[in-house]
């Protein structure tokens, strides 16, 4: 997020560990935040309600580092009332996540900011330490000049360059000079700059370029080993371009480190394929999914010669709730242009899957498999992405889908409630699909229904608790003979009653019953 790498940036307002029991977080982010981009803001001490109020009406950027969302400070229902409401980052610990009041709307920090206007927030849906979010909020504010870059009428040339980012322009210098052994030129009209056409070049070279009309700053003139210019010989302006400075400062360096020429095919030359977008990193992918939960691992498989990953990946999450919550919220989104498909692993699918099948027919253009997933997860739970079919060429649906659910009553559930029912306009047809390889057979036979219950019953049955160390079979004790009894000074055998009797003494169960109260029949 380079929206905070500029000073005095948006008229920020930052509340830095109000409470006072967060000194690390106070000594690693108060000089930034004051210094270097000149917010306002509270810092060690506790703000009123009406001063935190005010601030978050008359800025546009809010800060916050401390406990939770900074409820405890303005309250919920002031909060909402606010007439504006500035955009938050929400360092706290679960300043993200709703509280959940049974009938009634949840309730959280995070909403309140929202219904107070808010335009977009940054928060943190669970508990973690104060060391880690530290370092989440580092990532994510310390990031410094942007990523983006504009390729446009680059006609895909832009994908046989590889990028790399830097936080300032030092540290890249740096790395070309160090582990790269570059001599870095600038390109201004400087008294010691040189003519690019005499070729004063010397091993690996990185270029500078300024800025259009300003050329290059002090600071980036100071990075320099030496300048080149581009010698003007017509009577207009010796300002160029810089995309066409860049270009001819390339072009007279290749034909000086004599790079071969590019094959031609009649008027054109010919180039290298696109090569495969591999944009995605195990990074990325953990980045994305920790926003459901806690992650455990993240693997993306390679392939062995390319090292390329394959299309496809697997994340698990601590618990099963949370990837259970990745598949709803995270489902078809776009990543880099394209959606992603999100279900469970393989091993984890096929034991669910019972042939709880559906076909949907007579589908709207305008529905997509987000739409299915959201009207037919209501009926039960969906083991599989809803598969809507499309045309491979345009991409355009064919106007039917399936849908999976885990057990035939979820199943009957949406043929009984959707089938015939409208969505998007235009009625649907719901039912069971056919079995593939097979001659007109449907899903929902009897067989499958019973072989689906006992299948639930078998996973009933491995999914009872541990009873290792559970009372054992209704049995008399067995007798230990004297001398090998345990215990100090050979004690008499412990004695355990049978099972479901009460100890030696007592009264039975059914003598413990409250007056008025039968009996239980007898073998109770």
């Amino acid at each position: 997020m380079s929206i905070f790498a500029q000073q005095g940036c948006l008229g920020g307002y930052f509340l830095l560990n109000p409470d006072g029991d967060l000194q690390a977080t106070q000594e690693t982010f108060q000089g930034w935040l004051q210094q270097q981009l000149g917010l306002q803001g509270i810092a060690g001490s506790r703000p009123s309600p009406s001063q935190l109020a005010a601030a978050l009406q008359q800025h546009r950027l809010f800060l916050y580092f401390g406990h939770g969302g900074g409820e405890q400070y303005v309250p919920l229902a002031s909060l909402k009332r606010l007439d504006s409401c500035a955009g938050g980052l929400l360092m706290g610990c679960s300043s993200g996540r709703l509280r959940q009041m049974g009938l009634y709307e949840p309730s959280g920090a995070i909403w309140g900011y929202l219904l107070a206007g808010c335009p977009a927030a940054v928060a943190n849906l669970w508990d973690v330490t104060d060391r880690d979010i530290d370092r989440f909020a580092q990532a994510v504010c310390l990031v410094g000049p942007s990523r983006q870059y504009n390729a446009f009428g680059s006609h895909g040339a832009d994908a046989h360059v590889r990028m790399r980012h830097f936080k300032d322009v030092e540290t890249c210098c740096s790395y070309l000079k160090d582990s790269a052994g570059c001599r870095i030129l600038g390109v201004e009209i400087d008294a010691s700059a040189q003519p690019v056409q005499r070729h004063p070049f010397s091993g690996n070279t990185a270029f500078m370029l300024g800025n259009e009309g300003t050329g290059l700053s002090e600071r980036q003139m100071r990075l320099c080993d030496g300048y080149v210019y581009i010698p003007q010989h017509g009577q207009g302006t010796a300002s160029l371009n810089v995309t066409v400075a860049a270009s001819i400062i390339l072009h007279q360096f290749a034909i000086w480190a004599a790079y071969p020429e590019r094959q031609r095919d009649g008027a054109k030359f010919v180039v290298d394929p696109r090569p495969q977008r591999t944009s995605v990193t195990e990074e990325l992918v953990w980045e994305l999914f920790t926003q459901a939960g806690p992650i455990v691992n993240v693997y993306l498989p390679k392939d062995r010669v390319t090292n390329n990953h394959q299309g496809y990946g697997f994340v698990e999450y601590r618990a099963e709730e949370d990837a259970d919550y990745s598949i709803k919220v995270l489902n078809m989104v776009k990543l880099y242009g394209k959606a992603i498909r999100i279900n469970k692993a393989s091993q984890d699918k096929n034991s669910n899957e019972v042939g709880a099948n559906l076909f949907i027919g007579n589908l709207d253009p305008e529905v997509d498999e987000k739409l299915l997933y959201d009207t037919f997860s209501a009926f039960g739970v969906i083991i599989n992405t809803p598969k809507l079919m499309r045309d491979p060429d345009t991409g355009n649906s064919k106007g039917f889908g399936f849908v999976s659910y885990d057990c035939f009553e979820a199943s009957d559930a949406a043929i009984e409630a959707m089938n015939g029912q409208y969505l998007c306009n235009r009625q649907i047809t719901v039912s069971y699909a056919y079995k593939k390889d097979t001659k007109g057979e449907r899903h929902g036979t009897p067989a499958e229904r019973l072989l689906a219950a006992q299948r639930r019953a078998n996973l009933s049955e491995k999914s009872r608790p541990h009873t290792l160390f559970a009372t054992g079979p209704k049995q008399q004790p067995q007798h230990i003979p004297e001398g090998q009894q345990g215990g100090y000074g050979g004690a008499p055998p412990m004695y355990f009653p049978p099972y479901g009797m009460p100890p030696p003494g007592m009264p039975p169960p059914y003598m413990m019953l409250p007056p008025g109260m039968p009996a239980p029949p007898p073998g109770y």
